[in-house]
């Protein structure tokens, strides 16, 4: 309630999404995020426990892709490697309210899901793969197993607090429970702490920011396909299907793979469609299919296809 999503991670999520960096968005509530659907790079995660553990191996397993890379070619950090070796952009998973996400879990999945994020979190940074976390009370009381992770963490922001007992957990001393609005505490590696304010955009002021930054949307990352049936979202909800009364007939397969820089014609809309209805096939098995990989720039596509309907008769 102090300013954690708004004041703290959309504006660094803009960052990031500005300088090419392809960010993860778990457990979003109330749309807080949604300046960022339209944007290529952006992917928003929400499901059950098991898609956001499924997401997690998935991260972890990129990582360790990337950790070879480096044994292969003997270099020890990603950003080191000459151009043409880095095949994957550099990442960032963000988590709002992680303790609301692990209290949906059990006692195991907990272990597991705090297990899953200090592993990543001891390991990613050479890799350029970063995380932010957001949580309200990071005492040991609360996190428990969770306190290995929180230790990983090599920055720590807090905005106003309601006790010093909640500031020291978060910076090793207190200050945070004076804080007035849009203020905040970092503390920075061993560093001292620093004071600052933070800004607030609003949707339209990080639509417009993110407007003069374009990018080029990431490719064949496969690490971002989850194995459950909930698939990474560029939208606020994902549609429900819908009924089809009478079987569309075939429609001509075009040349495949159909190029990435362009929206699909009519034509191959339609032939999206068909794949998605008549033969059931999901908007990751769609876009694999039609463009070879799947990234958020060619799941709009997809999936603006198939929410079009005109090429179906009632």
């Amino acid at each position: 309630g102090a300013g954690k999503t708004r004041r703290a991670l959309r504006p660094l999520v803009a960052q990031a999404l500005a300088q090419s960096v392809v960010v993860a968005l778990l457990n979003e509530s109330g749309a807080d995020f949604s300046p960022f659907y339209d944007h290529p790079n952006a992917f928003i995660i929400r499901g059950t426990p098991l898609t956001y553990m499924s997401f997690l191996e998935g991260v972890i397993g990129e990582m360790q892709r990337r950790e070879d890379v480096l044994r292969r070619e003997r270099v020890s950090e990603w950003g080191r490697l000459p151009s043409h070796l880095q095949d994957s952009p550099p990442v960032l998973v963000v988590i709002d309210e992680v303790l609301s996400l692990a209290m949906m879990m059990d006692s195991g999945e907990q272990r597991q899901f705090w297990g899953l994020l200090a592993t990543y979190a001891s390991r990613a940074r050479k890799l350029s793969m970063g995380s932010i976390g957001a949580l309200t009370d990071p005492t040991y009381r609360i996190l428990g197993p969770g306190l290995n992770w929180r230790e990983q963490c090599s920055a720590r922001v807090s905005f106003r607090v309601t006790k010093a007992g909640i500031s020291r957990a978060v910076l090793d001393a207190s200050g945070a429970e004076t804080l007035e609005e849009g203020q905040f505490l970092a503390l920075l590696g061993s560093q001292e702490i620093v004071k600052g304010v933070s800004a607030n955009p609003t949707d339209a002021e990080l639509k417009t920011y993110l407007a003069g930054y374009p990018v080029q949307p990431v490719i064949g990352q496969d690490w971002l396909l989850l194995s459950e049936p909930q698939e990474p979202l560029r939208t606020g909800s994902e549609p429900h299907r819908t009924t089809v009364f009478q079987e569309p007939e075939p429609v001509p397969s075009p040349r495949l793979p159909l190029s990435h820089e362009r929206a699909p014609t009519p034509e191959e809309q339609a032939f999206m469609r068909f794949l998605y209805h008549h033969d059931g096939m999901s908007k990751n098995a769609i876009c694999r299919m039609v463009y070879g990989f799947k990234n958020g720039q060619t799941y709009a596509w997809v999936t603006e296809a198939i929410e079009n309907q005109k090429a179906f008769r009632p």
